[in-house]
């Protein structure tokens, strides 16, 4: 069954407001995934010091839990892998903040990362598709499946990885003219749900 998400009902923050609280600059990309290590954290560091050495500056704020049981040293990892790539400047690890604060950070930036090498149905996609706001993807099937009909978006290749991701974000989708009508996807989910119960019953 391919979910959909709903959001709180709460406005969302002001720009100004999320950028001073999170001391981010007027653009940045964001990456809103717990510290797995299927999550492909790596690969975007690697993708933003290939930006740099080009001499092009991105700024990346991370969201989510930064500890797993099963990897405990993860994290301590990906510090030490950004200050080897010397990208420390440009990210941001956020930690794992309120639903509401992770939504307009999405809402408000200038496109969600979704690096991930496997996932099931992908909430930081429907969240992105939600929102309306560009997106940049690791080329999975189910990536590609969930955004088929979605505009602006950009895939990267997980075999090529850093150098591809970096193009893709050099090049990040722009965002689409027209306004993406996400109560389709939840109209069709709740269709999906009563299907699925009523097959059950009967």
């Amino acid at each position: 069954m391919q979910f959909a998400v709903t959001h709180p009902k709460s406005a969302l923050a002001k720009r100004s407001e999320l950028l001073t609280k999170y001391n981010l600059p007027d653009q940045y990309y964001i990456c809103s995934n717990q510290f797995w290590r299927h999550k492909n954290h790596k690969t975007v560091l690697e993708a933003i010091a290939v930006l740099k050495q080009r001499g092009i500056t991105v700024t990346i704020a991370f969201t989510g839990k930064e500890h797993d049981s099963r990897y405990p040293g993860y994290f301590e990892e990906l510090q030490a892998k950004a200050l080897e790539l010397n990208v420390v400047e440009n990210i941001k690890f956020l930690g794992f903040i309120s639903r509401e604060d992770q939504l307009a950070l999405m809402k408000h930036s200038v496109a969600v990362i979704q690096p991930s090498l496997f996932e099931g149905w992908s909430t930081v996609v429907e969240d992105a598709k939600s929102l309306n706001v560009p997106i940049i993807c690791s080329d999975l099937d189910v990536h590609k499946e969930q955004l088929e009909v979605y505009e602006a978006k950009r895939f990267f290749s997980t075999l090529t990885g850093a150098p591809d991701l970096a193009e893709a974000i050099n090049n990040h989708p722009i965002p689409s003219e027209k306004i993406y009508d996400y109560g389709q996807n939840i109209l069709e989910y709740g269709n999906s749900l009563v299907k699925i119960i009523n097959n059950v019953l009967n």
